[in-house]
């Protein structure tokens, strides 16, 4: 999350293994496999005998496969909320929220707004 917030730069070092597990006093092989999540996405990268950093942005995917992720994603969150009896600015009030929280603050549309 935060790198997706941009609150990690890129080129900033990652704790290691061990050391997130005993901060989050979770499984080290919970982490392991997190982090090796993060660097299959392209997120992450190992360098040896340094540790693990983030990446620069890049795009993962290409604009039909967002546009179809965006699509299902869209349609499961109206069918998830259908029937709540919950207006529409009310809806949008808690979207943009949500999207200001993982979104970086400087991200623009595709038409540069």
């Amino acid at each position: 999350m935060k790198i997706a917030k941009s609150e990690l730069a890129p080129g900033a070092k990652l704790p290691s293994v061990r050391g997130l597990a005993m901060q989050l006093t979770i499984n080290t092989n919970t982490v392991a496999k997190a982090y090796k999540e993060l660097a299959s996405l392209g997120l992450v990268e190992s360098k040896n005998g340094l540790g693990l950093f983030v990446c620069e942005p890049k795009k993962l995917l290409n604009d039909s496969h967002q546009q179809q992720l965006l699509n299902d994603a869209t349609a499961d969150f109206a069918s998830k909320i259908f029937g709540l009896n919950i207006s529409k600015q009310e809806i949008l009030q808690h979207l943009v929220k949500e999207l200001d929280a993982v979104l970086p603050p400087d991200t623009l549309d595709k038409k540069g707004n």
